[in-house]
């Protein structure tokens, strides 16, 4: 059950980091074809 939970956790920690990953790699890709 904790192992369960631990695999639940990463998932959601996975997706958050994700979810805020994702708009910083739009803006950096952004940048990058700004600045090139």
């Amino acid at each position: 059950m904790s192992k369960k939970k631990l695999i639940m956790d990463i998932n959601a920690n996975s997706l958050s980091m994700t979810g805020y990953l994702r708009p910083t790699l739009f803006v950096v890709n952004r940048l990058s074809r700004t600045i090139s």
